[in-house]
């Protein structure tokens, strides 16, 4: 009886630890996704300001828009690769503890989350 009690105990912690590391991870994957969406966000209003004067000045805008079209791609790819990443992460933390692979599909960012999550792990919306 002992035996029992003990498995399920070292179990749970397992189960405990195991999830508080996919939660650590996930956080830190989703705060790169949120920096990289911000410098996104800067790199557009930038390369729109540079435009406009390199416009004013009368000179073709081909070039200045080129680079900064680069870097806001580069930076998508990064985030795709992130979110790649963190599938991984949940998807190694199921095999570890064995669970099966039920999922639920977040209607706002598309990330694949636990059947068991009420909010998304990405974008904190409640899922359905």
């Amino acid at each position: 009886m002992m035996d029992k009690f003990k498995n399920a105990l070292d179990k749970g912690v397992a189960s405990v630890s195991v999830k508080s590391n996919v939660f650590v991870e996930n956080t830190k994957i989703s705060t790169q996704i949120n920096n990289l969406k911000n410098n996104i966000n800067q790199t557009k209003t930038e390369m729109a300001n540079t435009i406009y004067a390199v416009w004013s000045a009368g000179t073709p805008v081909q070039q200045a828009a080129n680079s900064y079209c680069a870097a806001i791609a580069d930076m998508e790819r990064q985030i795709e690769q992130l979110k790649q990443k963190m599938e991984q992460v949940k998807t190694d933390s199921r095999q570890i503890l064995g669970e099966k692979g039920v999922q639920n599909t977040c209607g706002n960012c598309g990330i694949v989350n636990d059947a068991a999550a009420k909010f998304c792990v990405y974008c904190g919306k409640k899922l359905i």
